[in-house]
């Protein structure tokens, strides 16, 4: 105990004489030195422990010295709150404020602080979901830097690259990010990042379904938390262990970690724990302690902590018998999914690209480095480059060869189909179709003879013109949509009401689709995403069926009707 209360007082000490540093510093050398300097004390006060609460009480005292000093000064302060916030976990006003930080060393600041400033612009917008622009600022950040191996900043950058990428669901790369990571931390000697490093490493073993190795992983970042003894560490791999334990069924163990979880918690600690308790007390049967950490869960919890918890409480309510609240949960649970798609899948448009580019800045770093040493196998490397590019030639005239005749052949067995179908339908009746069959009108048969009549037009610029002018449509244009699909296709309209019985918005898109409007466009219409339509048309299909469908299932099932 003694050994410990010196430690701390002598860390506290140090952090105090840092800030004072930083002080006269910046008011006596700014001009002479610049601000390495300035980086180099904040570094110390920042790096020299972790979550601690003092270093920003210090920076909040010295607050109004340092913004009446020169715009250098006032930057270079800025820029270390927000560092000491983000590393303290703690919500920070002036965030928002990196950028035009970021500007200013982009345009005239220090610019050995610009790789600093673009992290941590890469990390408030990370926490906006704004992967793809998070991923550019991390990119620029670490080509700056990247020939500094010891620079715990790339570490850092590595890091939260990974974490992107496993929010994707892309684990395996993920997993590549997180050991340049602990790569480049090892070699800067930043202990409690490598406990992050391997910690994540495991994560993601977690996530491709191999927990025997991430367990392996996790006991190698306690083992490293306690050696350092840092309490938040440990809870942070605990937490960790925890999940695994139950993702392999070791309901017992998982119990003996999260039992020193439960006090003392940190606000970003809650939704993991308390989702983890939820699901331990569930597997034991006992409900009302299940339903009392899953009310934590959906009062405090992440989004993806209340998908767990809605899901969690669909099985309890159904366990009691109680339909009514089981059919209420399971619907948040169904929001919720739609929410967590949507968050990807705005995202999942620029990963790809993004992903790209990185790769080839790195192959492009790793050609320049090594261009001095490989510069006298250049023939070999231009002789297995013409062979590569006339094999491509080659394949390529191949592909678009075969690619033709198939088309053609595809081409003359449709003519034939549509040949045979002419003269099977000729004359056809409705009582000489299968069951459940239907012959379709001249409208049904040729859509556009139905878009050239001055109804569809009509009725077609009214919908229009809600897209264009963004205003809701009304009950009664409504029901004149309703009428003109009743009477210009009645064999489909009652087909569908003969299979299923649909909701509202489930008919308006179904008589939206018919008057040949896209997705994005019918979610305009009804005010949702098009991931909603999407799921909308997905269940039409379940219900039609009593099978699980996609979409597209759908949407070939209403044409063939």
């Amino acid at each position: 105990m003694t050994f410990r209360k010196k430690r701390y007082t002598h860390q506290y000490l140090v952090l105090t004489l840092a800030v004072l540093a930083t002080l006269l510093f910046s008011c006596t050398s700014v001009k002479r030195h610049g601000f390495q300097g300035v980086l180099a004390v904040a570094d110390s006060i920042t790096n020299a422990t972790q979550y601690n609460d003092s270093v920003i009480k210090l920076l909040e005292q010295v607050g109004d010295s340092m913004l009446r000093q020169g715009e250098a000064t006032q930057m270079a302060y800025k820029l270390l709150c927000i560092k000491a916030y983000d590393k303290a976990r703690q919500p920070y006003a002036g965030e928002d404020e990196i950028f035009d930080i970021l500007e200013y060393y982009e345009k005239k600041g220090d610019k050995s602080l610009l790789p600093v400033a673009l992290y941590y612009a890469g990390r408030h917008t990370a926490k906006q979901y704004d992967t793809p622009s998070a991923l550019k600022f991390f990119h620029h950040a670490h080509e700056l830097i990247a020939n500094d191996s010891a620079n715990t900043l790339n570490g850092w950058i590595c890091s939260q690259t990974g974490y992107l990428f496993s929010q994707q669901m892309l684990y395996e790369e993920s997993r590549s990010f997180f050991s340049d990571a602990l790569r480049y931390v090892t070699f800067s000697k930043d202990t409690m990042q490598m406990i992050y490093s391997i910690r994540d490493i495991g994560g993601s073993y977690q996530m491709v379904g191999d927990p025997i190795t991430c367990d392996i992983y996790l006991h190698k970042a306690l083992r490293l938390a306690k050696e350092k003894r840092d309490t938040l560490m440990i809870r942070n791999v605990l937490c960790s262990l925890t999940d695994n334990n139950i993702e392999m069924g070791r309901y017992d163990s998982a119990k003996v970690y999260l039992k020193p979880l439960l006090t003392n918690l940190r606000k970003h600690e809650e939704s993991a724990i308390y989702t983890n308790a939820s699901k331990i007390y569930l597997h034991e049967g006992k409900l009302d302690s299940a339903l009392y950490y899953i009310e934590k869960v959906l009062d405090v919890g992440t989004v993806q902590g209340k998908k767990a918890a809605y899901r969690n409480r669909t099985r309890i309510d159904l366990m009691r018998g109680d339909v009514a609240a089981a059919k209420s949960d399971f619907e948040n649970y169904v929001l919720y999914i739609d929410s967590i798609n949507h968050i990807t899948a705005s995202e999942a448009l620029a990963k790809a690209s993004a992903a790209y580019d990185y790769s080839m800045k790195e192959q492009e770093n790793a050609r320049l480095q090594e261009n001095s040493r490989r510069w006298q196998f250049w023939t070999w490397i231009s002789l297995a480059s013409c062979i590569a590019l006339v094999l491509a030639l080659f394949l390529i005239y191949a592909y678009f060869r075969k690619r033709s005749a198939e088309e053609s052949a595809r081409s003359l067995a449709l003519e034939i189909a549509l040949g045979e179908t002419r003269e099977n339908t000729t004359g056809a009746s409705l009582e000489s179709l299968p069951e459940g069959g239907a012959v379709l009108t001249d409208k049904e048969k040729n859509p556009r003879q139905s878009k050239e009549s001055g109804r569809y037009y009509e009725v077609r610029a009214i919908f229009d013109k809600h897209i264009d002018e963004q205003t809701n449509v009304s009950d009664d244009e409504w029901k004149t949509l309703e009428q003109y699909i009743g009477e210009t296709y009645p064999q489909l309209v009652a087909e569908l009401k003969k299979r299923v019985k649909m909701n509202e918005a489930e008919k308006q898109v179904c008589w939206l689709m018919k008057m040949r409007f896209t997705p994005s466009r019918i979610a305009i219409l009804l005010n949702k995403t098009p991931q909603t339509i999407t799921s909308i048309r997905a269940r039409l299909y379940s219900k039609i069926f009593n099978t699980k469908g996609t979409s597209k299932q759908f949407d070939d099932f209403f044409e063939s009707i």
